[in-house]
């Protein structure tokens, strides 16, 4: 699952200006999903009603590449979403958080509209 991930990282052609931005206010290179509500300058939700993983979605080989392959339904309680709002754009981070499913470490995605603008890999948020 990593070296998928770290391909991905590698070949990406996807950019976000808002991603990059994030991390700019946070004023580091790596930033930690568990860091995100101490970063002053930012609105999160984890308020949201359900993560954005479905059926549907878990079949996108897109989305598949970046989260890797694990059971979604051992997964399916598992699996978190916060939106984050930098500036005027909201950023999806989809990720899970069961040491059940993904062995302590999150994994997941961050989109922007319909577009994975980044990884969340070992916990650690990277920009693409």
């Amino acid at each position: 699952m990593k070296l998928s991930i770290l391909f991905l990282l590698l070949v990406s052609s996807a950019y976000s200006q808002t991603c990059e931005k994030l991390l700019e206010i946070a004023q580091t290179d790596v930033l930690y999903i568990g860091e995100l509500n101490e970063i002053e300058g930012i609105l999160v939700d984890e308020d949201v009603k359900a993560p954005l993983f479905s059926s549907s979605l878990m079949a996108d080989d897109e989305v598949a590449a970046y989260i890797g392959e694990f059971d979604a339904k051992d997964c399916e309680e598992a699996l978190s979403q916060v939106d984050v709002l930098v500036n005027d754009s909201i950023l999806e981070f989809v990720y899970t958080s069961e040491d059940s499913c993904d062995g302590g470490n999150s994994y997941g995605y961050i989109k922007e509209g319909n577009v994975a603008v980044g990884v969340i890999t070992d916990s650690e948020i990277y920009c693409l």
